[in-house]
C-alpha cells in the first residue's frame, strides 16, 4: 500500500511539474510574440473641391517586422494602416521595400464638377473637400 501512495504522489508531482512547465513555456512564447507599435502618426493630405492629390510615404519600423501578423487597411503583412478621412480618400500602392520598410501613397479627391465659362475661365460647381489621415503600425519582434 505504501508503494501505491508513493506512485500516486510521484504521478501527482510529475503532472504538476508538466503543467507548470507548459505555463512557463506559454508565458515565454507570449513574451516573444510581435507587439504592435505606432511608427508614424497622422500622415495627412487635404484637398478642396474639384482637386485631387496624392503623396508618397516611406516608413521604417525599428527592429525586425513580424510578417505573420497585420495587413489591416491595405497594408502589407507586418504593418497596419489606420485610415480616417472624408470624401474620396484612401491608401494605394502599398508594398514593402525592405524587411522593415513600407512605402505607399495616400490620396484624396475633392468632389464637385468643373465648369468652363468662355472668356472667364473655369469654376468648380458644388465643391466639397476631402482629406486622408493615416497612422502606421508595425508588428515588431
Amino acid at each position: 500500500m505504501g508503494t501505491t501512495r508513493t506512485a500516486k504522489g510521484y504521478f501527482y508531482y510529475v503532472a504538476l511539474g508538466l503543467v507548470a512547465g507548459l505555463g512557463a513555456l506559454g508565458a515565454t512564447l507570449n513574451a516573444t510574440a510581435g507587439s504592435r507599435t505606432k511608427i508614424a502618426s497622422t500622415l495627412a493630405i487635404e484637398v478642396g473641391g474639384c482637386e485631387a492629390r496624392a503623396a508618397h510615404q516611406k516608413v521604417t519600423a525599428p527592429g525586425t517586422v513580424d510578417t505573420s501578423e497585420g495587413g489591416e487597411g491595405g497594408a502589407p503583412a507586418g504593418f497596419d494602416f489606420e485610415i480616417q478621412g472624408n470624401g474620396e480618400h484612401g491608401v494605394r500602392n502599398a508594398h514593402m521595400t525592405s524587411p522593415n520598410t513600407v512605402e505607399f501613397d495616400i490620396w484624396a479627391n475633392g468632389g464637385g464638377s468643373m465648369q468652363t465659362i468662355p472668356l472667364i475661365g473655369s469654376k468648380c460647381l458644388n465643391p466639397t473637400g476631402a482629406n486622408t489621415a493615416v497612422n502606421v503600425y508595425a508588428y515588431t519582434e
